[in-house]
């Protein structure tokens, strides 16, 4: 659809997200192709930046203050969660083999001393440590570059 609307296409997606990345295209094109029944959403390339916290403790406790302390009720065993971000370095000791990389959506190639976003949000998770649920599955979706940022 693209070349219809006088744009390149960048990137396609087509397996979790169903769609693309144009570049080159006017406003009024964008709205046209905004218009197509086909389409379900046209938005503008923005910038996103990852920032760094832990904050379990707000997790089990509503009231304030914090007692700093957090008691996960179960470790999430069975579970997976996918962490949208920047590459897990799936070898970490936190995760004791239980985190994989999904798919990589960026045009980057990064190490795994690129990792650390990705990793630290992976370790939030399911860190065996500090992990909300210890015992979660961790499956990494690559969206932000090496730089710990991304556009959508």
């Amino acid at each position: 659809k693209a070349k219809d609307f006088h744009g390149r296409s960048k990137k396609s997606f087509k397996k979790l997200l169903k769609g693309g990345v144009i570049d080159g295209m006017s406003a009024a094109d964008a709205y046209r192709l905004s218009e197509d029944p086909g389409v379900l959403l046209v938005e503008q390339d923005s910038m996103v930046h990852a920032y760094q916290s832990w904050g379990q403790d707000r997790m089990d406790q509503r009231s304030l203050p914090l007692d700093g302390i957090y008691d996960a009720p179960n470790d999430g065993a069975g579970v997976t969660a996918y962490v949208f971000d920047t590459w897990v370095r799936t070898s970490h000791t936190e995760f004791q083999g239980r985190a994989s990389v999904g798919e990589d959506f960026t045009d980057e190639s990064c190490d795994s001393s690129d990792s650390s976003h990705g990793t630290h949000v992976a370790g939030t998770i399911g860190g065996k440590t500090y992990g909300i649920a210890p015992g979660v599955n961790i499956v990494s979706l690559v969206v932000l570059g090496c730089g710990g940022s991304g556009s959508w």
